[in-house]
């Protein structure tokens, strides 16, 4: 009888430690800081679902397949070229490799969607920011809020700026185990954004309104300030646009992965480097790189014209930088420390 009571204890303890009671969300423990930097993955959606909801969940994403890899800083508003166009931003995220920067707004209550700037044709702005989380948040907590604002996008090689407005309920459906490629996340919890859009505009004298539902879900742990992963589906109501976006976070910067398609066929050398880098390919399937700094400053950028390319960095002052190489079918991002 002794084993037993021992045996039920043992049980009993193994599942309070795999998965004990839901973390909670704070804006100590999640609002981002300047000077931060993510890597973020860019995945293959085929058959990818969001799982279940409920309490002591195990996510599975273990086959995640990446197709492309963006960064993001974090860095002051006012050190972006476009922070007027979004009054009242605390932090602004800059990914130089999409060319575009998302604007948010935090304090102790909550954070919120402020709005991106791509380039003039490719914008949101937001005259009612959209709450992202609010604070302290955990399982089975929700809200409801409303956003409005303004996006300019260009169809049809026109470009267009439409009024946009719509409502969001956002809950906590589940908490437990997150598995990603290569990393388990034991404390999670998963936030479920169901979002209604109502674009408006007149275009060629005609009054134009749809209508778009979108629901995220997104996982966060305490002390990691952004998702770690977010599946994402869209489609427009009455019609027939949808997408599907899924994306997860690396855990660590200096963690730079090879993307699919890629097949390591970039050589970068000397790492460190003093004057000059070298790059060898082992195929041309690259025709353009460009270089950022460690806060996603864009330094420079260059074409390749060869397999073989000599890169002059006697300029840049001492630090880490990120050199992405494009090319029409393949992308890849390094990391190398200019001495």
């Amino acid at each position: 009888m002794q084993k037993l009571y021992l045996s039920t204890f043992i049980v009993l303890l193994t599942v309070n430690f795999c998965f004990g009671q839901a973390v909670t969300i704070t804006a100590a423990n999640f609002n981002p800081q300047y000077g931060e930097a993510f890597i973020t993955h860019n995945c293959d959606t085929t058959g990818i679902l969001q799982g279940n909801l409920g309490a002591n969940q195990i996510w599975d994403f273990t086959s995640l397949i990446t197709t492309s890899i963006d960064t993001g800083v974090g860095v002051p508003c006012i050190g972006t070229p476009n922070c007027a166009m979004f009054p009242g931003s605390t932090i602004a995220i800059v990914n130089p490799t999409a060319t575009m920067t998302t604007y948010l707004i935090y304090d102790a209550t909550k954070i919120s969607q402020n709005g991106y700037y791509a380039s003039a044709t490719q914008n949101a702005t937001f005259t009612n920011p959209m709450d992202e989380l609010h604070y302290p948040f955990t399982y089975l907590d929700s809200f409801t809020d409303a956003f409005a604002g303004t996006l300019t996008y260009t169809s049809s090689s026109v470009t267009i700026s439409a009024q946009q407005h719509g409502t969001e309920k956002v809950i906590c459906d589940g908490y437990g185990v997150l598995k990603l490629p290569g990393r388990i996340d034991s404390n999670v919890i998963r936030v479920h954004a169901s979002q209604i859009y109502i674009d408006s505009t007149n275009l060629f004298s005609t009054s134009v309104i749809d209508s778009f539902q979108f629901d995220s879900y997104a996982w966060y742990e305490p002390n990691f300030h952004t998702a770690l992963l977010t599946v994402s589906f869209a489609h427009q109501i009455g019609g027939t646009i949808s997408s599907k976006v899924v994306t997860y976070v690396a855990k660590s910067i200096l963690s730079v992965p090879t993307i699919s398609n890629t097949n390591n066929t970039i050589d970068l050398y000397p790492n460190p480097a003093t004057n000059q880098l070298y790059v060898t390919m082992q195929q041309n399937e690259y025709n353009s790189y460009s270089i950022t700094n460690s806060l996603g400053v864009f330094v420079t950028s260059n074409e390749i014209t060869s397999i073989q390319t000599d890169i002059n960095i006697n300029m840049l002052p001492s630090g880490f930088y990120f050199i992405t190489f494009k090319g029409k079918d393949a992308i890849q991002t390094m990391k190398f420390f200019k001495n």
